[in-house]
């Protein structure tokens, strides 16, 4: 059951933040057939994945039809899920016209609008007002949905009184352990996943939430997203190692090398501050894990 939820919930990962590109959200936002398609070639992308890693990881031992409507019913859910947070988007956008208030509880996004009559290629610059919830709110939904499917398809029903940490703890993930080889390969991408694309997008809406005024597609901010992501896996790689003085020393470097302009801007020392520490929590949470999972 373990590997039948990985598959999935990897399957989600990929699609929303690895084969999701700036071009296809952007499209999402538009109007007519371009959005509609957009929304279509999202949910497939699903379809697709889901198929390839059990295909390669389970063979054709997995096939069936109840399978393959669970997966077909993930992938509508894609596309109901993301027509949904369009259009409380746009409805927020169109609420904040009428209201500066709107301003203070959501963070603004460039994103390129492909909205043609006719849904043809024809962009231009929108401001939309994304409440930092709705990204939570579309993530957790995906995950419940693929927690249910995996359970409906090995019949198993989930006594939610009784569940506490110290039972999952203590009971489910000794009944779990140790993982497969497999299980590690999975768990260990979806955890690099999350550490890099997924984190990046948690940093930049904090960030732009909290009301920064760096520009999102400045130089530092695009070379913090690579640093960022580098320092995490190097975190994760030495919590796993045991080597926890190396945390320490690698984040006490980087502030070292970015001394100067955080002395210079109290700007980018609050952008620095934030990001980091948002940065070190990510890459701790996902070693630990990471650990836990090898060993």
């Amino acid at each position: 059951m373990l590997d039948y939820f990985l598959i999935l919930f990897l399957s989600h990962l990929l699609t929303d933040f690895v084969f999701q590109s700036d071009a296809m959200v952007a499209c999402k936002y538009g109007a007519g057939k371009k959005a509609r398609m957009a929304l279509f070639y999202h949910a497939g992308t699903y379809f697709i994945t889901s198929l390839f890693l059990f295909s390669v990881i389970q063979g054709m031992q997995w096939f069936s039809w109840p399978n393959l409507i669970i997966i077909m019913l993930l992938s509508l859910s894609h596309y109901i899920v993301d027509l949904l947070k369009v259009n409380i988007i746009k409805s927020s956008y169109s609420s904040s016209i009428n209201s500066a208030a709107a301003a203070t509880t959501t963070y603004s996004s460039s994103i390129t609008s492909f909205s043609d009559s006719d849904g043809t290629c024809s962009c231009h610059q929108v401001k939309f007002g994304y409440p930092f919830w709705l990204f939570w709110a579309d993530q957790l939904v995906h995950l419940a949905l693929v927690v249910i499917f995996t359970l409906a398809a090995f019949h198993t029903a989930i006594n939610w009184e009784g569940i506490s940490a110290e039972y999952l703890i203590n009971v489910v993930l000794p009944a779990i352990k140790p993982f497969s080889a497999m299980q590690k390969i999975l768990i260990l991408s979806c955890l690099l996943i999350i550490i890099s694309s997924f984190a990046n997008i948690i940093v930049k809406l904090l960030l732009e939430t909290d009301k920064t005024q760096i520009s999102a597609g400045s130089r530092e901010v695009i070379a913090g997203r690579y640093i960022g992501t580098l320092e995490r896996v190097l975190t994760v790689i030495a919590i796993i190692g045991g080597a926890y003085e190396a945390v320490a020393i690698l984040f006490a470097s980087k502030t070292a090398v970015r001394f100067g302009q955080i002395q210079s801007s109290a700007e980018f020392r609050d952008y620095y501050i934030s990001g980091t520490l948002i940065s070190v929590l990510f890459g701790i949470l996902a070693g630990i894990l990471a650990r836990i999972t090898l060993y």
